[in-house]
């Protein structure tokens, strides 16, 4: 599919995408998450905007009711089913300098999610994290632990919120080692585990470890260009299905951000084998994630995205399928408010393990809207609608999933179309 949609990229073919599996679900209207070290300036602003100050530790609070929402799920027969969902926390980030360019960063923010129908869904949620930032003459370091218990869509092939656990430990480095020559280097490993314990949702709990290094050359007009390889392993959990696998990928990053554009593009090669009794079939094909953002005026942007991700299957057919997404999306600035809303389309493919059954193809388009109204500068209201639509060649896996949303925060919500996402909770 890219091929059609990104011609320019063909010559890429053999770079895969510098993520991990992670999570299964990429929500529409966004690109999948990197493993940048956060930057000074973003760290530095939010230990400066913290309200609280007890000694030298400065406190950021958190209060809100977020994701409130009402989904209806229409399936291949026709059948509506609906439920509202909510959760509501509060918590604090807390942030220490020990020195001027050390800074120590906590969060803890429980929260409850509550089901109206859905009474197995409710339940105490929350993320927390500690970690070491720090921004030397040469180097810039990340040591960081964080557990995220979060309600979101499973996957694009099971189209259900539910609790998953994430606890991942991070350790990345960049060391500029001359002029704008820098190496970088991380660590990652990350544990997956459905807190809804249901047999369907178990099946992809896993452990995730990744190495990556490589090297990145800074231009004096603001752009960025690396090379690096990624050797990793998958193992899956005792009860689940026996997809393990070990990976590697050579990988390819390009990235400039500009007064009025910018562009993220992440490509790789990668290779993943299944382990001895694995269910896992070999994979070696291009993934890979671009974002662009063009910044028309001083309250008008659009953003051009596409992604190529791996993910794991449920079903005993399949062991695998590779989602494509290609999108728009606009943000319209107006007094204290933002209105931003997106169009995307793809496709979710699955190969059969079975040679006798037909590999299934499901055509995804959607749609969505958000408005965000800041009255005042530590209150935040957001309202948004998702739908998505799935067309499967077999029409057993047809259906469509709406959602609308509300949420009131506490704390800053993001008020215009940016490049990229935001690491981490910090």
């Amino acid at each position: 599919m890219w091929a059609r949609i990104l011609p320019a990229l063909t010559a890429l073919t053999l770079w895969v995408a510098a993520a991990p599996l992670g999570a299964q679900y990429t929500p529409p209207g966004s690109t999948a998450p990197g493993m940048d070290i956060p930057s000074q300036e973003e760290l530095t602003t939010r230990v400066e905007e913290a309200r609280w100050r007890l000694g030298a530790i400065r406190l950021s609070p958190w209060l809100g009711i977020r994701d409130a929402s009402f989904v209806v799920t229409t399936d291949e027969r026709n059948e509506t089913e609906d439920d509202f969902t909510a959760t509501a926390g509060a918590g604090l980030r807390a942030y220490l300098r020990t020195g001027p360019k050390v800074i120590w960063a906590a969060h803890a923010m429980p929260e409850y999610t509550w089901w109206k129908d859905a009474e197995d869904k409710r339940r105490l949620n929350g993320r927390y994290g500690v970690g070491v930032f720090a921004y030397l003459n040469r180097l810039e370091l990340e040591l960081s632990q964080r557990r995220r218990e979060q309600q979101g869509f499973f996957s694009s092939e099971i189209q259900e919120l539910t609790t998953t656990r994430e606890d991942i430990s991070r350790v990345a480095l960049e060391l500029h080692i001359a002029g704008r020559i820098s190496l970088f280097g991380a660590f990652l490993r990350s544990e997956f585990t459905n807190r809804e314990k249901r047999p369907l949702f178990v099946r992809l709990d896993r452990e995730e470890e990744i190495v990556r290094v490589g090297i990145r050359y800074h231009t004096p007009r603001g752009w960025m260009f690396g090379i690096g390889y990624e050797d990793g392993t998958n193992q899956f959990a005792e009860g689940a299905r026996n997809l393990s696998n070990s990976e590697t990928a050579e990988l390819l990053e390009i990235a400039y951000d500009g007064d009025r554009f910018g562009a993220r593009l992440h490509l790789g090669s990668q290779s993943m084998e299944p382990d001895e009794g694995s269910e896992f079939s070999s994979f070696e094909s291009s993934t890979g994630s671009l974002d662009t953002l063009w910044r028309l005026s001083r309250n008008l942007s659009f953003s051009v995205y596409g992604h190529r991700q791996l993910r794991y299957s449920v079903q005993e057919t399949y062991s695998r399928y590779l989602s494509d997404r290609f999108g728009l999306r606009f943000a319209l600035g107006v007094s204290k408010s933002t209105l931003a809303f997106f169009a995307e389309t793809g496709e979710d493919e699955f190969v059969s393990l079975d040679p006798g059954f037909p590999d299934r193809f499901d055509d995804v388009t959607a749609f969505g809207m958000t408005y965000h109204l800041l009255p005042r500068r530590v209150v935040g209201l957001s309202i948004g609608m998702v739908r998505s639509e799935y067309d499967s060649d077999l029409d057993s896996f047809d259906r469509d999933v709406t959602t609308w949303s509300a949420s009131i925060e506490l704390g800053r919500l993001r008020e215009k179309l940016q490049l990229g996402e935001e690491a981490g909770n910090w």
